[in-house]
């Protein structure tokens, strides 16, 4: 088994800085962390116990039975999203993680059989040398909005192998994102949001907009929509954005609040798309 984690929550801008895997052929644990990384790992697994340090750009190999010249580590740098009908970009970074020089066999995929670009790669990495694995992936015309569809990647050399995976999304004609100012609260202070409301397609859409708050103990506000709902009406590929603020009354009870935003089909109940954050209300 091997285990990796970070000290403190991975940031914006990729998706996984930390790769841990175990080859039972070689008998092998690897665990590596980003070289853009801005934070420490830690590692830990049965066969070892402490708990070690890895620094960015840093990796770790455990062996049980010598040396694996060649191992790899695939990062995904950004999750896509697309729109059905269209063909959505995606990269996976290939980093050689081993001591020498080897060729990758690199192969792509998707779990739903839909229609690719490029599918296979070979290359030759020097030790810490990185290869970007570019493909496209169709998204197909009926496929119904914030379906997921996982893109696979693996590289392989010698008797090493490594597989990852990105998750590609579909996505709905409009589009919520909930910004918040700041997540840790006091009594009195505001809550203070930007919404970024979207339109994905070449025609106006009109929606329904409001959000609401789940309470520490998991139950709805009483208050809820705390804001909206409102019925704007967006332009071909337009973005609507709107600052929210709301005040913390004094006798909000301590703990973690979510705060979520939805845009709805007018006159229905049908959700088309959703967006939150979660926020601390302290001493």
């Amino acid at each position: 088994m091997a285990r990796a984690w970070g000290q403190s929550p991975e940031p914006p801008g990729l998706v996984s800085w930390f790769a841990a895997d175990y080859d039972s052929g070689a008998a092998q644990a690897r665990i590596l962390n980003h070289p853009m990384s801005p934070v420490p790992m830690l590692s830990h697994g049965i066969l070892w116990p402490d708990t070690v340090p890895i620094f960015p750009g840093e990796g770790l190999i455990y062996n049980m039975f010598g040396i694996q010249p060649a191992t790899v580590g695939i990062f995904v740098n950004e999750d896509p999203e697309g729109m059905p009908g269209e063909w959505a970009p995606l990269e996976f970074e290939i980093v050689n993680t081993g001591v020498v020089e080897s060729f990758f066999d690199i192969f792509l995929w998707n779990d739903l059989g839909w229609p690719m670009g490029t599918q296979s790669y070979g290359v030759l990495l020097y030790p810490g040398e990185s290869f970007f694995a570019m493909t496209e992936v169709h998204i197909p015309l009926w496929a119904p909005a914030h379906t997921v569809c996982p893109v696979g990647a693996s590289a392989s050399s010698w008797d090493d192998e490594y597989k990852h995976w990105a998750l590609l999304s579909v996505m709905p004609d409009v589009t919520i994102e909930l910004v918040p100012l700041a997540t840790v609260l006091h009594h009195g202070e505001n809550l203070q949001l930007i919404a970024h409301l979207r339109n994905n397609t070449a025609i106006p859409q009109t929606i329904e907009a409001w959000t609401e708050v789940i309470l520490p103990n998991g139950n709805p506000y009483g208050g809820n929509p705390v804001a909206g709902p409102k019925t704007p009406t967006i332009g071909p590929y337009g973005v609507i954005v709107r600052d929210v603020s709301h005040t913390v009354p004094g006798a909000a009870p301590l703990g973690t609040y979510y705060y979520t935003g939805y845009l709805g089909e007018p006159g229905t109940s049908d959700i088309l798309d959703w967006n939150g954050f979660s926020f601390d209300i302290v001493e």
